[in-house]
């Protein structure tokens, strides 16, 4: 059984009154008719009487004023004579007589100087008073008037001479009495009206609420289902409008109503018909939905697997290539045949990248790294590498950097510098005459413009809106047949990435304008450059670190082993995950680099067990993976592991990595670039080399500059070191100075 609520307390009924009293008063119309019109007579009553209060107490005020200086005066002439003659007692009896005045609160006699000769009180006698007039003008002076006293001044003259002074206070008892009367009787007049007002007021509004209250009865018999009802009202009046309007109101509701019942067994129809159809589209929705589902990861599984296939192989050859340099006894035919077999792999390495570029664009899945770089050394290198190029089509290229272009900036470089050279690349092929420009400039805060004009045909007006279009291209590079029309598609893309828009904003027949917009914040302080050379081995005074290799393929685990032979490292080798475990239990490198793909146990669990076991946190474990996701680097880094390197590994991008973790120092081979090195080894070029050398920069020809520093190894080892030091950078323009400085060498 419930129990019953309490009742509530003192403070809760307290808090309620005010409600509760506003419902009282003004709960209907007719209360706050009553109300209203009580009020409004209340109000003017309180106004008529205040106001005729008012007005009496002023004309009393005036008529006691009066009496007051006719009674100052009478005093004055009683006591001149007795005042002239210095008849103190006189002057006495002279106050002593108008004292039968019941109204006199005070009589004084004074003197010209104010001290006062006599009083109805004794002990004043020989008082001064202060504030009275400077000078006499004989008139009666009122020195103040209240609901309490009135205070009158006289003064006293003999032979139309002033000889004193008389002074008296009058009390205002009778005015009190007069005005606490008038306002009695206002008061009792004031309730008069307001009660004639209320009774007024409940008859008018029982007159006027009777339409009303017909309204309301059949409002109340609609709420309580009889719609059929309706108010029955004469008259013109603004009442018996608002009826009719109800009337036509619930006539109009009892017709919706019906068309609503019948629309609802329409709506109970076709929604049993909509629930079949929206079922069977749900069916198909979610199959198709599985089955781009399934698509996606066949495709991300499909990447993934060919480029773990693709850069294993490529790994080794690409590694043992390497390796394979470092042997001095190798002839020029055979130094050629490396630098051929290393060239193709890279080629097909670069091959491999731009599939999974754009797979990864297609995918949703290209990543940004933004990092501090040197903005005016990029554009300086990709000028350089596009220079000779120009000056082979008869070209100018131009390029135009704002003062306030800040040098150091966070962002992008890898895929702004690849933007740049798709656009610059195309203005140079697509100009025959003229010049092209790179133009940077800040629009505002950190955001900065880049844009890449030629003199060129131009962009057709039918291929302006399907230039980005993926294989699309223009009339005239069609006609050239070179490309696929993949360039500007892959820079648009990136251009998106990086946070702008790449835009074709000048067109004409004298050439086009390629300009884009990026977010690049500047930056106080660039990250230290790689050291560049090969590396010989560690710098006197370091021990060798313990390095362990963990690779499931044999030759990429022979690979980093005889690199690291080379360089005096010891190392071991383990097949899988759990060999890992038990060669680091036994031996404890300081350093293992952990392939992430293993049967057995992969790198993942295994970089988790040894990080478990004791010495495990101290060890520095470096991923080995094939995957060219970028986004594979969080999961990799949350096994365990510091860092990563993507197959096929770079020699100097593995000894870098290992002097920054382990805090080693290498002895590398010489590569200085100074101008007294770059005259010397150019004496070892013929002039056939030198010719083709200078071609073959010209058009920015990677394989022939190769073969050719190939072929000057034997003769001229320092000269071979130079040449693809400044390939490695695509320093095109050192190139072709090298063979002016040949040229000139041979002259003399």
């Amino acid at each position: 059984m419930a129990e019953a609520s309490p009742p509530p307390g003192p403070v809760a009924r307290l808090k309620a009154a005010p409600s509760r009293l506003r419902t009282l008063i003004f709960g209907s119309l007719r209360r706050q008719l009553i109300v209203g019109i009580a009020f409004v007579h209340a109000l003017m009553m309180a106004v008529f009487v205040g106001d005729l209060t008012l007005r009496q107490r002023e004309l009393l005020l005036d008529h006691q004023s009066a009496h007051a200086a006719t009674l100052a005066r009478a005093l004055a002439a009683a006591s001149a004579g007795a005042l002239a003659a210095r008849d103190y007692q006189g002057l006495g009896e002279v106050i002593a007589s108008h004292a039968i005045y019941p109204e006199l609160t005070y009589a004084m006699v004074l003197d010209r100087n104010g001290r006062v000769l006599a009083h109805t009180d004794g002990r004043l006698l020989n008082q001064h008073v202060l504030d009275l007039p400077a000078r006499s003008d004989g008139q009666t002076h009122i020195l103040g008037r209240s609901n309490d006293l009135i205070d009158a001044l006289a003064p006293v003259m003999m032979n139309k001479r002033q000889i004193g002074w008389v002074r008296i206070g009058l009390g205002q008892q009778l005015l009190r009495e007069r005005l606490g009367f008038i306002g009695r009787t206002g008061l009792i007049y004031a309730a008069v009206a307001v009660f004639v007002g209320i009774v007024l007021a409940v008859l008018m509004s029982l007159w006027l609420t009777r339409r009303l209250r017909a309204i309301q009865q059949v409002a109340q018999a609609v709420q309580g289902g009889n719609t059929s009802l309706r108010a029955k009202t004469a008259g013109e009046d603004e009442a018996a409008q608002l009826a009719r309007g109800f009337n036509a109101m619930l006539d109009t509701l009892a017709e919706r109503e019906a068309a609503l019942r019948d629309s609802e067994e329409l709506y109970r129809e076709l929604n049993l018909h909509l629930e079949d159809l929206v079922n069977v589209r749900t069916a198909q929705l979610e199959q198709a939905k599985e089955a781009a589902e399934a698509a996606n990861r066949a495709k991300s599984a499909f990447l993934a697997t060919m480029s773990h296939e693709l850069r294993t192989p490529l790994h080794a050859i690409l590694g043992f290539a390497q390796i394979m340099q470092r042997d001095a006894s190798l002839s020029a035919e055979q130094r050629h045949r490396l630098d051929v077999i290393r060239r193709a792999g890279q080629h097909l390495l670069t091959l491999i990248n731009d599939v999974l570029e754009i797979s990864r664009i297609e995918a949703g899945r290209a990543h940004i790294e933004m990092e501090p770089f040197d903005l005016t050394t990029l554009l300086q290198s990709v000028t350089e590498m596009i220079l000779p190029r120009a000056q082979s089509h008869g070209l100018s290229l131009t390029v135009m950097q704002g003062e306030d272009i800040p040098r150091a900036v966070r962002g992008d470089a890898r895929h702004l510098r690849q933007v740049l050279i798709n656009l610059l690349v195309n203005a140079v092929k697509y100009t025959e005459e003229g010049s092209v420009t790179l133009t940077v400039t800040r629009v505002e805060g950190d955001t900065l413009r880049f844009a890449v004009s030629d003199t060129g045909p131009g962009i057709a007006e039918a291929d302006r809106e399907r230039i980005f279009e993926a294989f699309c291209q223009s009339e005239s590079a069609a006609a050239r047949g070179e490309g696929v029309g993949l360039g500007l598609t892959i820079s648009y893309e990136l251009v998106h990435l990086m946070g702008g828009q790449l835009r074709l904003e000048d067109t004409s027949p004298k050439g086009s304008t390629f300009a884009f917009t990026l977010p690049l914040p500047a930056v106080s302080h660039l990250p230290a450059q790689m050291a560049k050379g090969r590396v010989l081995g560690l710098e006197a005074g370091q021990s060798a670190p313990r390095v362990l290799v963990v690779d499931d393929n044999a030759d990429n685990r022979e690979y980093l082993v005889r690199l690291f032979e080379m360089t005096g490292i010891p190392v071991r080798i383990a097949q899988d995950g759990r060999e890992a475990i038990d060669m680091f239990q036994r031996w404890q490198p300081q350093l293992i680099f952990m392939d992430m793909r293993m049967p057995i146990m992969d790198g993942y669990d295994a970089t988790h067990a040894i990080r478990q076991l004791p010495g495990g946190r101290d060890t520095h474990i470096v991923a080995l993976t094939t995957s060219a996701f970028a986004e594979e680097r969080a999961a990799v880094l949350a096994c365990g592991c510091e860092d990563m390197l993507a197959k096929p590994i770079e020699e100097e991008e593995l000894f870098t990595l290992i002097e920054r973790l382990l805090g080693l120092r290498f002895r590398r081979a010489e590569t200085s670039e100074t101008p007294a090195a770059t005259t010397a080894v150019s004496t070892g070029l013929t002039f056939a080399q030198r010719d083709r050398l200078a071609r073959a920069a010209a058009t920015l020809d990677v394989e022939t500059c190769r073969a050719i520093a190939a072929e000057i190894e034997p003769g001229d080892p320092a000269l071979s070191a130079h040449l693809r030091q400044l390939l490695d950078g695509f320093r095109f323009d050192k190139i072709a100075e090298l063979c002016q400085e040949k040229k000139a060498t041979n002259a003399m």
